[in-house]
């Protein structure tokens, strides 16, 4: 009958509708996968007074510009603190991040997070980059486990989609670390309860800045300060295969001695 007719029909639409829906929702999910996994973000921590410069860098590698985006960090102490700490999160010269501030007391015994966050007013074409800098000052120096967000619009369905990287930042990248000869003027006293440090110097030469063609013999002093505050390492010996060096801790106050573990860890031999 006819009745019968049209009811098939509109259930054969009904079923084309139906699947042609899922297509584009499963063309949406592809596009918004490959999306993300083209979005290369990079942050870049170098010391600065009284903290460190973080250079941000967004890359969009996929074959579709980004609108609507957002660039969103997070700083967290690796471990809870013993006594209340002050962080300050400032733009710098740069014009991504001008104007930026956030200001925070994270209260002792807390591994809260501290966040700022910034809208880009443009979109991201795709194969372009946006950078910036930040400026992460803290009143004293300690490990920061770290977070960035990239959120943007998704290009089929306009929801906002976010993409998130990890990274840390160093006790070595908040605190000015340099290198010397011993010349025989330095004051400090030999931290006899520590131990030793296998020296990574590849590590050491990055961190410390020491040029190529300088040679680290026993004697090399490598100093990290933070204010008026410094702790010493000294090389006693280096390794036959120049790979790594045996060094003591020095200091001439005892305001940095509870980093020591920390910078160890960081600059020690790492196993293979």
């Amino acid at each position: 009958t006819l009745g019968s007719s049209v009811q098939a029909m509109q259930q054969v639409l009904l079923g084309n509708l139906q699947q042609a829906a899922l297509m584009t929702s499963s063309m949406n999910q592809m596009m918004e996968e490959l999306v993300r996994r083209a979005i290369h973000t990079t942050v870049d921590a170098q010391s600065a007074p009284h903290g460190c410069s973080l250079h941000v860098r967004v890359h969009n590698r996929s074959p579709v510009p980004l609108s609507s985006l957002t660039l969103r960090l997070w700083f967290s102490p690796r471990r809870p603190l013993t006594e209340a700490l002050g962080v300050r999160i400032s733009g710098t010269e740069s014009a991504l991040f001008a104007g930026v501030v956030g200001d925070k007391v994270v209260d002792a015994g807390s591994e809260e997070e501290v966040s700022v966050e910034y809208r880009v007013q443009t979109s991201l074409a795709s194969g372009a980059v946006c950078d910036g800098k930040l400026h992460l000052e803290v009143a004293r120096p300690l490990q920061i486990a770290a977070r960035i967000s990239v959120g943007f619009a998704s290009p089929g369905t306009g929801q906002t989609l976010a993409v998130e990287n990890r990274f840390g930042i160093h006790l070595s990248q908040l605190m000015r670390c340099a290198f010397a000869a011993d010349d025989g003027s330095l004051e400090a006293d030999v931290l006899e309860d520590t131990e030793m440090l296998d020296l990574d110097l590849a590590a050491a030469r990055t961190v410390f800045a020491i040029p190529p063609a300088v040679g680290i013999v026993p004697g090399t002093l490598l100093t990290a300060a933070f204010g008026q505050h410094r702790l010493v390492l000294r090389v006693t010996s280096v390794s036959d295969d120049l790979r790594s060096a045996r060094c003591q801790w020095l200091t001439s106050d005892a305001d940095l001695i509870p980093l020591i573990p920390a910078l160890s860890e960081e600059l020690s031999v790492k196993p293979e």
